[in-house]
């Protein structure tokens, strides 16, 4: 039973990973580039961080960005000097979602690397288990 439960693991590592993965391309897949203006940057007195976290306050940076014609606004968490008043910011909008952007992108390469990390990590629990 023991190895059973092992080998399930391992096989839900490598799928978990994978399907992650697949998910974050394909739910940004259509996004469309654009650029956004930080209006503002207020002090947010909710975050509470983890004991893993890096313990730098966290500020609500208030976006404006255009599509269409039409102004949006928006605001993201991050810490204070990620963002300075007045900076553009590269983004991504959802066209048929104006309102849905993701700014940022992970490297291809960084994703390549978890995913290769996480694939053996699920292989060599997989090992493990089959030699149980």
């Amino acid at each position: 039973m023991k190895r059973l439960q092992v080998l399930l693991l391992g096989i839900l590592l490598i799928v978990g990973t994978i399907g992650f993965m697949i998910y974050v391309a394909v739910s940004t897949r259509n996004y469309q580039p654009a650029e956004a203006k930080v209006v503002s940057m207020e002090y947010d007195p909710t975050y509470i961080p983890t004991d893993d976290d890096d313990q730098t306050p966290r500020y609500n940076a208030g976006l404006t960005y255009t599509v269409d014609g039409k102004e949006y606004r928006t605001e993201i968490q991050v810490r204070e000097d990620e963002y300075k008043v007045g900076e553009t910011v590269k983004i991504k909008y959802d066209p048929k979602n104006p309102e849905s952007i993701s700014v940022g992108e992970m490297p291809l390469a960084l994703m390549i690397g978890i995913g290769i990390v996480a694939f053996l990590l699920g292989a060599g629990v997989i090992i493990k288990g089959l030699r149980m």
